[in-house]
């Protein structure tokens, strides 16, 4: 596509986005890193313990029988093979959890919001304990602040595909 130039000036055929339109879509970039990342269960790691061990306030991880699935479908849906949250209080026939997220069967995450659920002992296969993996943190951290400074540098100076702003038309800027 090329234009017929005002006199004096010459034509232009492509303008690359202004730099503040760059910028505008970094800082979009940015902050979709930044929502997405509360949704990485990457940080945590699972250690299976004796069930009499289990006190409440503690992160747990519950895995859901073949049983206990069709028995909890009606509560909590269909293909559940672990309820994450914070133990509220386990009974002799039931643990009662803040629940934070199920673990599918598909492969997926279901993310809840603290919801609290009663599910018989009958239904666990068994009881791990979740906690903070200092070392998946870190790591997640670092990737984090480099993909930041990535999109910062990118913005700054154009330094993945920048280049420059103008194209030379066609005919060689010579307007004839």
């Amino acid at each position: 596509m090329s234009r017929v130039a005002e006199p004096g000036k010459s034509p232009v055929s492509a303008v690359a986005p202004a730099p503040a339109l760059r910028s505008r879509n970094a800082i979009r970039g940015a902050v979709a890193v930044v929502l997405l990342l509360p949704n990485t269960v990457g940080c945590y790691t699972t250690r299976y313990v004796p069930e009499g061990t289990v006190q409440p306030e503690m992160r747990v991880s519950l895995s859901i029988t073949d049983r206990g699935r069709v028995a909890i479908a009606d509560s909590l849906g269909t293909g559940v093979l672990k309820v994450n949250g914070r133990l509220l209080s386990a009974t002799d026939s039931q643990y009662v959890v803040s629940v934070s997220d199920l673990d599918l069967m598909n492969g997926r995450t279901a993310r809840w919001n603290g919801e609290t659920v009663g599910i018989d002992r009958q239904h666990v296969g068994g009881v791990g304990q979740r906690t903070l993996s200092r070392s998946r943190t870190g790591a997640l951290a670092a990737g984090v602040i480099a993909a930041i400074v990535l999109i910062a540098v990118q913005s700054i100076t154009g330094f993945l595909g920048g280049g420059s702003n103008t194209k030379t038309p066609p005919d060689g800027g010579n307007n004839t």
